[in-house]
């Protein structure tokens, strides 16, 4: 199965060595289509590649496998507390989801998310390249 590039492109700002780059996401009605997929940005000119993973690979073997200048950049999420013994009406208002941040391709500390982009928006300035 070939790869396809369904799915959203986000900015991250990082906060340690200030640099900037895309991280593709995809996005599908079932994990079955995206499933294996793993998305890695150029350090040279932050374009972005797209590639499925072998069977148990991790996605340091993938980095590996695909090499140099592509580097895999790996979302943590904070949750946001949440109250507990209140009603499902107040638990809604206050619900947060979780806050996504990467680690940078440049220096491993951590980015922020600045922006988000449809795979079009990115495409007029950007490339999405799938890899076999």
């Amino acid at each position: 199965m070939k790869p396809e590039a369904i799915g959203y492109v986000t900015q991250v700002h990082c906060r340690g060595c200030g640099e900037r780059f895309p991280v593709f996401t995809s996005s599908a009605d079932t994990d079955m289509t995206t499933n294996g997929l793993v998305s890695l940005t150029r350090t040279d000119n932050k374009n972005i590649a797209i590639v499925m993973s072998l069977q148990g690979e991790s996605l340091q073997l993938v980095q590996n496998r695909v090499g140099l200048p592509y580097r895999v950049s790996e979302a943590t999420y904070t949750h946001h507390p949440v109250e507990s013994g209140v009603s499902f009406q107040e638990f809604r208002k206050s619900y947060q989801l979780p806050k996504a941040s990467y680690a940078c391709i440049f220096c491993s500390g951590v980015a922020d998310v600045t922006a988000t982009e449809s795979v079009p928006e990115f495409e007029a300035h950007g490339k999405i390249e799938v890899l076999a």
